[in-house]
């Protein structure tokens, strides 16, 4: 895991803090407006950090209006998921007709392909967890569903939630290890989607089979995933579901059952190629080692993925 970037107003006039902070937190979450309550006194600040495919950020702000408008998300490239914990201090956040109103402890998701607003008439401390759409679509059906519902951080799952997540923010500005950064951002994803299940019961009973066997399958690959022989059918006889039925649960995710593999043993091998330990053997050794065996194959592979050759990519880590 890098450093921790960090942003701030301070230093700016009043006219230009605005505007700063609106290209700041674009760049970092999704098009959004921020409207102060007092554009003079307005200060604010964001430090972030990345657990593999997530981006963990800590939001300080003067009291403000948020608005991810419909302009706003018709400009979204990429539809992301966040996850906003109320760290101190307390916010309204309104999305699809539904209003969540966190104080300390609670989180509420958001997502970036519609409007949403966040609103805070005191100074606002928040944690705010970025991630991309297929992480989620992996793990449960239809996260859009769970939007602006408040969950609750101080006690059950959704108490261990707020407690991990700012346990991890706490571990970043320690520095932590990035392959050990991925795998606890992994664990949190599971954990939130339970969370999520266990708040609202009558969409879990709707889609509880498939959304507990979509995670059986999915720790079925990671705890198997360089095994050369890994495919629907091996998953399927574990499981106990039939290889039609491993397929049809990756349905409306975005990727199929093969691409979700061929993406996990890309990503494992391009943090073996960053990892200075594996500086001294080639780059088609580590990807045999992550379940790679046509070299041709996986070079085409990795080049669609990464924009770049194995080596390439390689030398432009330092590694």
């Amino acid at each position: 895991m890098g450093a921790i970037e960090s942003f701030t107003t301070e230093g700016l006039t009043p006219r230009q803090r605005r505007h700063f902070w609106n290209e700041v937190t674009s760049r970092v979450f999704t098009p959004l407006d921020a409207r102060p309550q007092q554009l003079e006194d307005f200060s604010a600040q964001l430090h972030r950090a990345s657990f593999g495919a997530l981006s963990l950020s800590r939001a300080i702000s003067a009291p403000a209006a948020v608005i991810h408008s419909a302009s706003g998300a018709r400009r979204t490239t990429e539809q992301v998921f966040l996850l906003h914990l109320q760290a101190r201090g307390s916010s309204i956040n309104r999305q699809d007709g539904r209003e969540a109103l966190l104080t300390a402890g609670d989180f509420t998701l958001c997502d970036s392909s519609r409007p949403y607003s966040v609103i805070f008439d005191a100074p606002n401390d928040m944690l705010v967890l970025r991630i991309a759409a297929p992480l989620l679509r992996d793990r449960v059906v239809q996260p859009e569903n769970f939007t602006a519902l408040r969950v609750q951080g101080v006690s059950g799952v959704g108490g261990l939630v707020s407690t991990m997540l700012r346990q991890l923010w706490s571990a970043s500005e320690k520095g932590l290890d990035a392959r050990i950064g991925d795998r606890l951002g992994a664990n949190f994803l599971d954990l939130l989607v339970t969370a999520l299940c266990a708040h609202q019961p009558a969409h879990v009973h709707q889609n509880a089979v498939s959304n507990a066997q979509r995670l059986r399958v999915r720790h079925f690959v990671e705890a198997h995933l360089f095994n050369t022989d890994l495919d629907a059918t091996l998953v399927a006889g574990t499981v106990q579901i039939t290889p039609r039925y491993v397929h049809r649960l990756f349905e409306g995710s975005g990727e199929t059952f093969g691409q979700y593999v061929l993406r996990r043993r890309l990503d494992e091998t391009a943090h073996r190629l960053r990892d200075p330990a594996h500086a001294s053997r080639s780059a088609m050794e580590v990807a045999f080692d992550c379940g790679f065996t046509d070299a041709s194959y996986f070079g085409r592979s990795f080049r669609r993925r990464f924009g770049m050759t194995p080596g390439d990519y390689r030398r432009s880590a330092g590694t």
